[in-house]
């Protein structure tokens, strides 16, 4: 059969994975000599489809997720680029189906497994089994049944009636008791804010449970306004939570950007915009801005050092405990510290392209043609910086994570690797850090969410300024 790898490459950048795994099921079928291929390939699907099941559908952002389908992502791109390379080899030869293969030993065991796991009701685990067995061998009658009925006794779980105790007079008060009770303000603080869908209904059977029949949607209500209250209380103003997750890092425009590659970040907090010529002289009490005069600009013309000694100084006069220590090329960074610190380059990558769904070219936009309403670059910006927040921010309220200023991240500039990884901090050591962005004096290619530029840390010049990002951990109880 024909293989388009180009299309293969563009299902894995637009996460139609589904599709993407058809169509490399079908190539590898195509060819015996592709059989080790489709082998790897089974079995990758087949871990992917367990974790789905045993983390639950919904939970798209939980680390365990995360971490597989990171794993997943890289699996896919190395089969489509040992593809890339088996097929010129592959045109003189006829295309013949694979056989199937015989029943052997370890299939035999991944049936009893299965089966073990059917009789002691641990039903995910053995639909994973059971997809295996049939994935091998289709005709297995026994193994479609057991699967088919360990289908209907997940779907009856996910949709079991909720308890109903013995119904009070007023359902509102029911709402109220539950509220009253703190249920929902304890769920929304050991949660950090954020849950899954299964979390959602196991509260909600909980709440049903204590109190009895209450309105469903109102519950819902009350906990968005439980939510919203923490958010206030434990996101510093200024600043946006932005959720982790898995994307594919890096483009195919420049060379610097490649190779694509899975990565995933956990959550942090990211300044909206920029810091400002304000907060810098409030802090530092001077301003070595190019452009000054506009305490609501950027502030620029810092070098990488300066922009790290600002972070811990900041961190200082709010009681946060710094990141930062050591000297010259000799600093590192304490993670686990609850004070200020650049972006990491991945984070700044994945905040700016919109987080792990919905990603855009620019910050906010694909349309070259809008960028003139989310960044001040050289088409608009009349050669100088501009005050923060003047146009429109991306899909995570961010603003001019295009254009205005280059933002120095914490990263040494190095090449990527195409292997998945979990928060990467860049390289050990380096002579260049990296900086995000694009500025007032960039065309709109310099702009691209994943274009990467480096420089001396020591330089600095009125393109250059910097956005702080803080842990979740520095306002959390």
């Amino acid at each position: 059969m024909e293989v388009d790898i180009e299309e293969l490459k563009d299902m894995l950048e637009s996460n139609r994975l589904l599709e993407l795994s058809q169509k490399l099921k079908e190539a590898f079928a195509s060819h015996p000599d592709l059989e080790r291929l489709g082998h790897d390939h089974l079995l990758a699907s087949s871990a992917f489809n367990r974790a789905k099941r045993e983390y639950g559908t919904k939970l798209m952002t939980g680390p365990n997720f995360a971490h597989a389908e990171a794993t997943y992502l890289n699996i896919l791109l190395n089969l489509i680029s040992e593809l890339k390379t088996l097929l010129p080899t592959l045109k003189a030869k006829p295309p013949q189906p694979v056989p199937k293969p015989e029943p052997s030993h370890d299939l035999e065991k991944l049936k009893r497994e299965a089966n073990r796991l059917f009789l002691r009701k641990e039903y995910a685990l053995a639909l994973a089994l059971y997809e295996q067995v049939l994935d091998l061998h289709p005709d297995d009658e026994t193994a479609f049944k057991r699967a088919r009925g360990c289908h209907e006794e997940l779907e009856k779980a996910m949709h079991k009636p909720t308890p109903t105790p013995t119904p009070a007079a007023d359902p509102r008060e029911n709402l109220r008791k539950a509220i009253g009770s703190g249920m929902l303000t304890d769920f929304v603080r050991e949660r950090g804010g954020k849950w899954t869908h299964i979390d959602w209904i196991d509260l909600r059977d909980k709440a049903f449970a204590r109190f009895g029949p209450m309105p469903e949607k109102e519950l819902g209500d009350a906990l968005e306004s439980s939510r919203n209250q923490w958010q206030k209380s434990h996101i510093p103003e200024g600043f946006v939570l932005i959720q982790g997750g898995t994307f594919l890092m890096g483009g195919v425009e420049d060379d610097l950007e490649k190779p694509i590659h899975p990565v995933t970040v956990s959550d942090f907090l990211m300044a909206r915009y920029p810091v400002t010529q304000r907060l810098w002289q409030e802090v530092v009490g001077d301003n070595p801005s190019h452009f000054s005069g506009c305490p609501d600009c950027p502030v620029e013309n810092v070098n990488w050092y300066q922009a790290v000694e600002f972070c811990n100084a900041l961190s200082k006069r709010e009681g946060l405990r710094p990141c930062y220590a050591g000297s010259g090329d000799a600093i590192t960074c304490d993670w686990t510290a609850n004070g200020y610190r650049l972006p990491t380059e991945a984070e700044w990558e994945y905040a700016a392209g919109g987080g792990s769904s919905g990603r855009t070219k620019w910050a906010g936009t694909d349309s070259e043609a809008e960028l003139v309403k989310f960044a001040w670059y050289n088409k608009n910006s009349e050669s100088k910086t501009h005050p923060v927040r003047k146009l429109d921010p991306n899909g995570l309220d961010l603003y001019h994570m295009s254009g205005n200023v280059w933002e120095w991240c914490w990263d040494w500039f190095g090449i990527y690797s195409s292997a998945a990884q979990p928060n990467p901090q860049g390289p050990l050591s380096g002579s260049r850090r990296v900086l995000r962005g694009g500025s007032w004096g960039s065309g709109a290619n310099r702009a691209r969410v994943a274009y990467r530029r480096s420089y001396s840390p020591v330089n600095r010049d009125y393109l250059s300024g910097f956005r702080l990002v803080l842990p979740l951990s520095s306002r959390q109880a």
